[in-house]
Order: C-alpha cells, then structure tokens, then sequence
C-alpha cells in the first residue's frame, strides 16, 4: 500500500487541489461517538469526490485503512491486501457514500480501539463492512431520536 507521502502526492497533481489528506484524515480521529458524529461538521464522501474527484477521495479512503493497518499491530500476513483496500475503497464510495469523514473516524476508533474482539487476529473486509453497517444502524436510529 502507498505511504501517506506518496498518498500526498496525487492532490498535488491537481494544482486547484488545496486539500491536505493527512489533515483532513487525522481532524476526524478525535470524535469518538455517533451522537458527537452527528453534530459535527464534515465533508461527506461524496461531496469530496465531486469537489475534489476520485483520485482524492480514493487517497483519502485508503489513508484511513493503512493507519487501520499500522494500529492494530497485526503480522503482516493478516493485515488488509492493496486488493482488499481498493475493494473496500469501492464499497464505500459507492454504498456508503452519503457518510462523512468524521463518520469514518468514529468507525476507525471503534476497530481500533479494540470495541470489537474480531479485529484481534486479523482484518478483513467483510469485519470492516460489517461493522460499518452496523454504526449506519446506530447513526440512523440515533438521528430518528433526536
């Protein structure tokens, strides 16, 4: 997988592109729960593609998997593949469009922060969706109550 400098790089193809990936990624780690998720103000998925287009927000998905990577510790053989990152890349800008960066925070904090025992050994795409549809459920119920 690309190191976050090389990540860097493809904005800096876009002379227009004034977006600081590592930045943009590292504001959204400090929300921690869905109603703070809720009330926070942050860029949705599909609004960074059409402002900053595809490669950016690829970039920016793939930032958060490598620091996912890179924070559970795990040997290298259990770590996500760059083909289970451009699969998860996909799944995401397609299904889950509509989520917010800071909604990815909050979802990599959860993974990270050991709230599931199934990330212990290994990470995978389907742990990864699974649990993103679960904190969609979560955010969905939360919004219905507030």
């Amino acid at each position: 997988m690309k190191n976050k400098a090389e990540l860097q790089m493809i904005t800096s193809e876009n002379p227009s592109s004034k977006l600081e990936l590592s930045k943009l990624v590292q504001n959204t780690y400090g929300v921690t729960d869905v109603r703070k998720a809720i009330k926070t103000k942050s860029m949705s998925l599909v609004s960074l593609k059409k402002e900053q287009g595809y490669k950016v927000l690829k970039a920016t998905l793939k930032i958060y998997f490598k620091n996912m990577n890179d924070m559970l510790g795990l040997k290298l053989e259990n770590q996500l593949s760059n083909n289970q990152v451009e699969f998860l890349v996909n799944q995401l800008s397609n299904e889950f469009y509509y989520l917010k960066l800071v909604d990815l925070g909050v979802i990599f904090n959860k993974i990270v922060g050991g709230e599931s025992d199934d990330f212990k050994y290994s990470i995978t795409p389907p742990k990864i969706m699974s649990i993103v549809r679960k904190y969609v459920n979560q955010k969905q119920e939360l919004a219905r109550q507030i």
